[in-house]
């Protein structure tokens, strides 16, 4: 997906809102959309997700960009949730797995 170095380092962004008030949140991955990366963090006290546009500048700072598109927005949101269902799946096969082996095992 691009530029993810640093992605892959980051715990926590703190984002900062024109009214002053600042939010911690935690990254959850990053989307592509039409060749261009996108971030999605989850805050750290409400249960809010927030998409910014995302990319590294070459001395390694990462820069996030406000998705003024609606439609681009739709997009993600779209995207995001197909990416939840898919762990969710991926879940609950794991853990049918697991319980007919645990199932096997308490039989034998």
């Amino acid at each position: 997906m691009g530029n993810d170095k640093k992605f892959e380092e980051i715990e926590e962004i703190t984002l900062s809102f024109e009214d002053g008030n600042e939010e911690a949140c935690e990254p959850l991955g990053l989307l592509e959309l039409d060749g261009k990366d996108y971030i999605v963090l989850a805050s750290n006290k409400e249960e809010e997700i927030y998409f910014f546009g995302y990319s590294e500048k070459e001395n390694g700072e990462i820069e996030l960009d406000n998705i003024e598109d609606e439609k681009i927005f739709e997009q993600l949101s779209d995207e995001f949730s197909k990416v939840l269902d898919e762990i969710a799946d991926e879940e609950d096969e794991d853990s049918q797995i697991l319980q007919s082996t645990h199932s096997s095992i308490y039989y034998c």
